[in-house]
């Protein structure tokens, strides 16, 4: 079993590596295109995006997953509701977002540029209905352990999107936001397509609309805020950012978080290669379970300190490649670098509760570790402003991370009694 995960870590490792390179090239590239005094404003925009397009397939892909140990069909059956399901969802959640992003985000600097363009509609539109049904793919071809292909399809508009940033950064001399948002709008849209050229060769998908069942929908609710739950708890940071510190801070902040958090990819490779064995074994094989449960431990603790070592000596190289603007990225890093160690067991133990059937549990140790975010930005960052802010990061996530590992502690030792 451990092999096997092993193998697909490896394969899922390697694609999400070029991820990886491709999400660190737009980061520099963008973050030079938009400069300090837009970036962070525009990546408060696009992560409220990104979190709210968790919730348009209502853990469709989940119930994928957990469904195909019972049944051959699981994908077909399930992708019937999900599909009109997601476009349905996605199109309320669009409206919403625009009010938000119009009302709580949009500084003075970037708001002509979006409103006079109707941008936010085309950045909802791609993260809130596109992606969702691209992610949907994904986890079909997941369900059928196909996990490298399934980050493939995953890779693919991330890479387009870079294409968008190339032809902004050397092509566009005036208003960069409104021609990026544009192309990576048409970049997904592209992706969509091939992902669906992809899926299509190795699963048969039928388009015939059912409603989903009452039992489909309380299921999928569980995972999908559980989804929101992790995703919202990772980027709420670069969200309430713009309205803790001023533009430049912000910008700082979130180019470096970005950069902390893609040292974490190989802790994602494990868990998307292990979460299939996981969801099998919970409730069979104990001692199997517990096996893997505990490698997942051992390494996200070795790739999370790897990580903080790597970011605070490279801190001064990183922060040359963002421009002058970015200089003061070489202080703050190594401080931020600390986050990567609880962020990682973070993401390993939530995928380890949702395995063991306790998905709303997660979801409540992360809005606790929310709340406790936000206390501590108002106690921390009032007095300290970006080093105060970043030590709320680090608090909350080590009062989540220690909290949950607690909790597959005794579950584990409750499996054995």
């Amino acid at each position: 079993m451990l092999g096997a995960v092993a193998k697909n870590t490896i394969k899922t490792g390697g694609l999400l590596g070029g991820r990886v390179i491709t999400q660190a090239i737009s980061l520099i590239l963008l973050s030079r295109l938009l400069g300090a005094e837009l970036y962070g404003g525009f990546v408060a925009i696009a992560t409220l995006a990104v979190v709210m397009g968790t919730l348009p397939n209502l853990g469709a892909g989940y119930l994928m997953m957990s469904l195909k140990v019972k049944r051959e069909d699981a994908v077909t059956f399930i992708w019937r509701f999900a599909w009109p399901l997601t476009l349905l969802v996605g199109s309320i959640l669009l409206i919403i977002y625009y009010f938000i992003t119009l009302e709580f985000l949009i500084g003075d600097q970037i708001q002509s540029t979006l409103l006079s363009n109707h941008l936010i509609l085309l950045l909802g539109i791609s993260e809130l209905i596109l992606m969702p049904i691209i992610v949907l793919l994904s986890f079909a071809l997941q369900s059928h352990n196909k996990v490298p292909l399934s980050q493939l399809v995953q890779w693919l508009p991330l890479l387009f999107r870079l294409f968008a940033i190339v032809l902004c950064f050397f092509y566009v001399k005036t208003a960069p936001l409104y021609s990026y948002i544009v192309l990576q709008f048409f970049a997904v849209l592209l992706a969509l397509l091939i992902a669906f050229f992809v899926v299509t060769r190795h699963i048969r998908l039928d388009w015939r609309p059912r409603p989903p069942k009452s039992d489909e929908l309380s299921s999928g609710a569980k995972y999908a805020s559980m989804g929101l739950s992790n995703l919202t708890a990772s980027e709420i940071d670069k969200i309430l950012v713009v309205n803790w510190l001023n533009n430049a801070e912000a910008s700082i902040y979130s180019a470096t978080s970005r950069v902390v958090c893609s040292l974490i990819t190989p802790v994602t490779a494990m868990l998307l290669s292990a979460q299939p064995k996981l969801f099998q074994h919970a409730n069979t094989e104990n001692q199997q379970y517990s096996k893997l449960v505990t490698t997942l431990f051992w390494f996200t603790c070795l790739w999370g300190v790897l990580s903080w070592l790597i970011l605070t000596l490279a801190a001064p190289y990183i922060a040359s490649l963002f421009g002058e603007g970015f200089n003061t990225m070489t202080d703050i890093m190594p401080l931020l670098a600390f986050v990567s160690l609880p962020i990682a067991l973070r993401q390993t133990a939530g995928i380890v509760l949702v395995s063991m059937g306790r998905p709303l549990l997660r979801v409540s140790i992360e809005l606790l570790g929310m709340m406790l975010f936000v206390l501590f930005i108002i106690v921390l960052s009032s007095q300290w402003g970006l080093i105060g802010f970043i030590a709320a990061v680090v608090l909350s996530e080590i009062s989540m991370s220690l909290l949950f590992w607690f909790i597959i502690y005794k579950q584990l030792k409750n499996m054995h009694n």
